[in-house]
């Protein structure tokens, strides 16, 4: 068998091997140390490494801003004509980067301004005049890490009921 490849792993160089019999199955081995006997701690090293392998890969990515909760819920029902709007996430947001617009049907969405006191991890504001129908709410924010996170919140907005003298 000869080396085919080497690199340093924990101070020590880890050798892999290739011979015709593992590439059918395609798979490198650990050499065997010229001497014969086996090199202390080269099965402990590669076992160290494919830990560190399976920890790095598995951690969890907190990246984007994800949403905790929506005002109005998805495809929740709100009364109209006026209907405040809250995106709430996991992670703080640059509001002067971030937007809300609503949309009724496929018709182009109408922006709604950030109200200026909304908290650090939300978007609130308020759209006006919206007739009874089905709307979509949406939003886009650039989290704190630098990501920019989009989405949709479908609702439905009826017409407000008349009060009972």
């Amino acid at each position: 068998m000869a080396p085919c490849s080497a690199f340093p792993a924990f101070g020590r160089p880890l050798i892999l091997t290739f011979s015709p019999l593992s590439a059918a199955k395609g798979r490198l081995s650990p050499a065997a140390p010229a001497s014969g006997r086996e090199r202390p701690g080269g099965r402990r090293n590669l076992a160290a490494l494919g830990g560190l392998l399976a920890l790095v890969l598995t951690s969890p990515v907190h990246a984007h801003a994800v949403i905790k909760e929506s005002r109005p819920a998805e495809n929740g029902t709100v009364a109209g004509p006026d209907v405040d709007l809250s995106v709430r996430f996991n992670s703080r947001v640059d509001h002067a980067r971030s937007k809300l617009s609503v949309s009724a049907g496929k018709g182009e969405p109408t922006l709604v301004p950030i109200t200026p006191d909304s908290p650090a991890d939300a978007l609130t504001g308020r759209a006006t005049g919206l007739a009874p129908g089905a709307y979509r709410l949406h939003w886009q924010v650039l989290s704190v890490d630098g990501h920019i996170t989009r989405g949709v919140v479908p609702f439905t907005v009826q017409a407000p009921q008349a009060k009972v003298q």
